[in-house]
């Protein structure tokens, strides 16, 4: 993930998190937060799924559940850390536009 792209789209988004780490796991440095993601993306009510899926090949399907708009966000990739990193990038787009 391009944590210098997303500091700079997304700083209240990046702000928020940093608090939320600061406050929930002040332990852990900031290049292991990949881990940490979804659930400081669930306490802001956007939650996201990351699931297998076969269709003539394997590939994984991500959706986003943002509870303060129904326009729900789907996505697919070929591999768990691309269709995470599809997601969060699109969390702290919509977290940041929530924050604005």
């Amino acid at each position: 993930m391009n944590w210098d792209k997303i500091k700079e789209q997304y700083p209240k988004a990046i702000e928020l998190l940093d608090d939320w780490v600061y406050e929930n796991h002040p332990d852990i440095a900031f290049k292991n937060i990949f881990y940490f993601l979804e659930y400081f993306f669930d306490e802001q009510g956007i939650y996201i799924d990351v699931r297998p899926f076969y269709y003539d090949y394997m590939f994984f399907i991500c959706d986003i559940i943002f509870m303060d708009n129904p326009n729900d966000w789907q996505e697919q990739a070929d591999t768990r850390t691309l269709a995470e990193e599809k997601a969060f990038e699109q969390a702290f787009s919509i977290l940041e536009s929530k924050v604005a």
